[in-house]
């Protein structure tokens, strides 16, 4: 598809003319609750009176549930919801206002709509991150981070800690905010072996911090922005440190106990950190868990078999385990120290990373840069990226290359095209990955041909790109990586609004797009996604369809909006029916002189008063759009 597009934009010049829930299902009711089935799934849409908790089943009228309907528990007052691991789509405003309601959802994943959680004090879920992106900065919890399920455990309080037992041990939930505070051996008597999310999180007094030894399990956010401590005690027998557990706190030195397994995403990210030391039990390190601290050497030990995306900052890494799995783990790391012939080599070549032989203490320069019509290319061992040093490009529509100096572009670097003027851009199906600011401050581009393999996308890697409106993801895509600060932005933030993603149903993709986007479209098998300035249309090579109407940056009229008679050469021939729009200042629409057809309901709910009709157009729906509208065939 992508050459056959190259090969229409340089014949042609680059011709450019410049899901939601069922309302018609019968409403039941059982088990104090209301729902409708369809294609046999049930969907709850609401409630018939409320009780102190509400379980909901994993059946009603002996269909599977699978989504919470739109605004179905909105300004309910139950103290506890438990969605079940059935469910797989949550609507918009499903719990919204629900403020004094605790909710569980025990899906591994689930698909959200706009404003869920809205006013929901507490989430606890598996697929925690989702929610939080969702909602900002609601509490949310990871149910990983429990031995049971939460609601099963029966809060004590004893001095300044509260805590619960479990099968005879010890968890502890919370602690009151002290300058020093020692968590003892045992509680209840029991010995206290994990400690609950949250449990020291964003404490003001909080200096020193001593954990008994017979602690195992620090969960996520334990010990988050508990900016003043500045002594800590890890516990011996220590093998799990969760997602954030002492993310920007002033922990002191690295010295981790012999027993530690696990160290989770950015566990101690933003830490002031210079130097650290691993035992021998060390496992897997989660994504960015050492990032943003001062040191500058780190050393991996031959025990660890799992490193995460952009572990650390620090300006060199000796490697140890010749078989660590560490795609993207260096993203920010200038030199590898690792055996000749380990993944740690591999990676090196393939990211451009001075590579040092632990054997031999040899250095070796694994790139070198080009520069190719105004783009600059870093060209590694078998492929080449595309970088921010050299790239000084002024053309209006760029059509990146397959190959460079013989190598496949697989890439495009952080930064590569930050603030150039270009309007358009063509990806070509070699590029699978897209970093951080990729795209940053591209004000005019208004249209993105996407590589069909793009698998790795990079926070904010069209951040403020003012004219995007549209973007397509392919299914391809199953990596994001967000960037270093706590709030995550997403790939889109501060573009045009409103803006369309396009992306397949239920694939890894969708949920990337649904944080930071604002409308998710459906992607068809079989189709490329196309747009300039003035839409967004799906085309089979052959012919496309106008999918979303957007004002455009050029105008032909003040007042009218005149469509595109082709979109990167293929003609537009097709309105869609469920057509998305953005022409409430528009009194006019002329369409494109090769729309054909016009589906039924295509500007509905506009506040158009014209619309002009293409030669070619055979037949009009009616009513098209209101009784106010006046009709043409001529422009």
């Amino acid at each position: 598809m992508i050459k056959r597009l190259t090969a229409m934009l340089l014949a042609l010049a680059l011709a450019l003319s410049m899901v939601p829930f069922s309302a018609g299902a019968e409403e039941a009711v059982e088990k104090n609750l209301k729902y409708t089935v369809e294609n046999g799934e049930a969907t709850v849409t609401g409630y018939v009176h409320v009780a102190e908790s509400l379980a909901i089943p994993e059946t009603l009228g002996g269909c599977p549930v699978t989504a919470i309907g739109e605004g179905a528990f909105a300004y309910s007052g139950f103290s506890c919801i438990i969605v079940p691991k059935t469910a797989s789509k949550i609507g918009d405003e499903a719990f919204y206002e629900a403020r004094s309601t605790t909710v569980y959802l025990l899906a591994p994943e689930l698909r959200f709509g706009s404003d869920p959680f809205w006013g929901v004090p507490v989430v606890y879920a598996y697929d925690v991150e989702s929610v939080e992106r969702i909602r900002g900065r609601l509490t949310a919890y990871s149910l990983e981070d429990y031995p049971c399920m939460p609601w099963l455990l029966n809060p004590v309080t004893e001095g300044s800690f509260t805590y619960a037992l479990h099968k005879g041990e010890a968890i502890l939930l919370s602690a009151e905010d002290a300058p020093s505070l020692r968590v003892p051996d045992t509680l209840g008597g029991c010995p206290v072996t994990r400690i609950a999310p949250l449990c020291f999180a964003r404490m003001s007094n909080l200096r020193s911090l001593y954990l008994p030894d017979s602690v195992e399990y620090i969960s996520r956010g334990a010990v988050y922005f508990s900016t003043l401590l500045n002594v800590l005690q890890l516990p011996q027998n220590l093998q799990y440190v969760g997602d954030y557990a002492f993310s920007y706190t002033d922990v002191p030195e690295g010295l981790f106990p012999d027993s530690l397994r696990h160290v989770g995403k950015e566990a101690f990210s933003h830490c002031n950190m210079t130097c650290l030391s691993f035992g021998p039990e060390l496992e897997s390190i989660g994504d960015r868990a050492f990032a943003v601290n001062p040191m500058t050497e780190l050393t991996l030990p031959e025990s660890v078999e799992s490193l995460g995306l952009d572990i650390t900052g620090a300006s060199k890494v000796t490697v140890l385990s010749r078989t660590v799995s560490c795609s993207h783990s260096f993203e920010s790391v200038s030199t590898i120290a690792a055996y000749a012939g380990s993944t740690a080599e591999a990676e090196a070549y393939r990211r451009g990373i001075d590579f040092q032989d632990l054997e031999t203490g040899e250095t070796v320069t694994t790139s070198y840069t080009t520069v190719v019509d105004g783009v600059g290319y870093r060209i590694m061992r078998d492929h080449a990226e595309v970088i921010h040093e050299g790239t000084s490009t002024t053309t209006e529509h760029l059509v990146l290359p397959e190959t460079v100096e013989g190598k496949s572009l697989t890439a495009i670097g952080e930064n590569a095209f930050c603030n150039r003027e270009f309007q358009s851009v063509v990806l070509p199906d070699t590029v699978t990955e897209i970093r951080h600011y990729a795209f940053d401050s591209c004000q005019n581009l208004y249209s993105v041909v996407m590589s069909e393999n793009l698998a790795y996308i990079e926070e904010e890697a069209f951040f403020r790109c003012k004219s995007l409106f549209t973007l397509y993801l392919p299914p391809s895509l199953t990596t994001y990586a967000p960037g270093a600060d706590y709030y995550d932005n997403g790939i889109i933030y501060e573009c045009s609004q409103p803006f369309y993603v396009v992306v397949q149903e239920g694939s890894a993709a969708e949920r990337i797009a649904r944080n930071g986007a604002r409308t998710i479209l459906p992607a068809r098998e079989g189709y490329t996604y196309l747009s300039d300035d003035l839409g967004l249309y799906e085309t089979d090579g052959i012919t496309a369809r106008l999918l979303v109407i957007h004002r455009p940056l050029r105008l032909s009229h003040e007042d009218l909006y005149t469509g595109a008679d082709t979109i990167y050469g293929i003609p537009v021939t097709v309105v869609a029916g469920n057509l998305y729009h953005d022409i409430v200042t528009f009194e006019s629409v002329a369409l494109g002189n090769n729309i054909i057809t016009v589906e039924a309901g295509a500007f509905s709910g506009t506040r158009l008063r014209y619309l002009y009709a293409g030669p070619n157009v055979q037949e009009l729906p009616y009513p098209l759009f209101s009784e106010n509208v006046v009709y043409s065939g001529d422009y």
